[in-house]
């Protein structure tokens, strides 16, 4: 069986220095996929079907994400883009090249509150990054920060569970 995770490994190499720029060009190309799903299910099972927007993608990708989504294609991997879109990822960032951050917090950031923890971030990883927030109402008040593979709970639950693992 064939590892997606060859795909990860080929695109990074290939990218030399410009890894990071290359795969968020890569998911500009997910994102058309994954909001068009005919077409994907069209280039699944009738790939010469590419034929007909591939000027069209040639002239807004580089010559690495064009080529490197016209394998894919032909491979017949292009109903799989999310996961190789997931496994660049995870290479770029084992490579230290790459970042994810996620936060949650029981209610909406400020904006002012999400520039000054971005900025916070930025300093911290020393990599470019990508950051998402999320709502979870069960962390009572207070945010959570995964940055990686690194946790940091500020949260009102949070610490009532390092509490009650001290006294236990």
């Amino acid at each position: 069986m064939f590892s997606l995770n060859a795909y990860a490994q080929a695109f990074v190499s290939a990218s030399e220095e410009k890894g990071v720029e290359n795969f968020l060009e890569f998911k500009e190309v997910v994102h058309i996929f994954e909001s068009i799903p005919k077409m994907e299910n069209a280039l699944l099972f009738k790939r010469d079907r590419f034929e007909k927007i591939r000027e069209t993608f040639e002239s807004a990708f580089s010559p690495l994400v064009y080529h490197f989504l016209d394998i894919i294609i032909e491979d017949g991997h292009v109903d799989q883009l999310g996961e190789i879109e997931k496994l660049i990822m995870d290479t770029l960032i084992a490579e230290d090249l790459y970042s994810f951050c996620m936060v949650e917090s029981s209610e909406p950031l400020t904006a002012s509150f999400k520039s000054e923890l971005e900025g916070k971030i930025e300093k911290f990883v020393n990599t470019p990054f990508e950051i998402h927030y999320k709502i979870n109402e069960s962390i009572g008040s207070g945010i959570k920060v995964r940055v990686n593979d690194d946790w940091f709970d500020l949260s009102i639950q949070g610490r009532l569970d390092r509490l009650m693992a001290e006294v236990s």
